[in-house]
């Protein structure tokens, strides 16, 4: 019992001093500025206004510390079992060729996203829209072009950690990261598990080049 409420206030201390900390880094989104903010209308954040202590407070005190735990527990699971299904494989080389390796890390991946969904209180539903594109590849573009399988491309920012993981457990695609990535502890292997390309996104022109 006593662990129980050691760690209870352990975990109570930890989840006030990160949204302490979260508060004072989101300072300026919280203050609008209507000079700055008229200028990049896309970027405004709309929901700031109902950033209060008091509704946090309760899920960082209680529950904060204890989703994070599960959180690193389930990335340190994917990298285990991705490491074990693609030994023999050097991603050096390129990436995994396709057959039942590929698809069991890709099943893998779906499990431990949806379980990194649910820990972080998502949930998610993947809904395929027909948009007519006739405006701008002409009026028989659908018979003219050929099916694929899959998207080639995606092109899309993100607000959150949670956008690249939902897109993860319902398209699983790889990424374009920077080159810094590359070395990042368990992240890195994880974008290489995805077929993810690091690439330099500084530098000079001849580089970029």
């Amino acid at each position: 019992m006593l662990t129980v409420l050691i760690y209870l206030a352990v975990q109570a201390v930890i989840g006030i001093i990160a949204i302490e900390f979260a508060f004072k880094k989101c300072e300026r989104f919280m203050q609008p500025d209507e000079e700055r903010d008229a200028q990049v209308p896309h970027f405004r954040r709309l929901d700031a206004k109902n950033w209060t202590r008091w509704k946090f407070y309760p899920g960082a005190m209680f529950l904060m510390p204890t989703r994070l735990v599960l959180l690193m527990l389930d990335a340190a699971f994917l990298v285990l079992v991705c490491s074990v299904l693609s030994i023999g494989h050097s991603f050096k080389k390129g990436p995994m060729p396709d057959g039942c390796r590929k698809k069991m890390i890709q099943f893998f991946f779906y499990v431990c996203c949806s379980f990194y969904l649910f820990v972080a209180g998502f949930t998610t539903s993947l809904k395929e829209v027909d948009v007519d594109y006739s405006h701008y590849l002409g009026a028989n573009y659908k018979r003219k072009s050929h099916k694929d399988k899959k998207t080639s491309t995606i092109v899309c920012n993100h607000v959150s950690w949670i956008d690249s993981v939902a897109l993860i457990k319902h398209v699983r695609p790889a990424f374009t990261p920077s080159q810094e990535w590359k070395n990042a502890p368990v992240l890195s292997s994880l974008l290489l598990f995805l077929d993810s390309i690091f690439i330099p996104r500084g530098g000079s022109v001849e580089k970029k080049a």
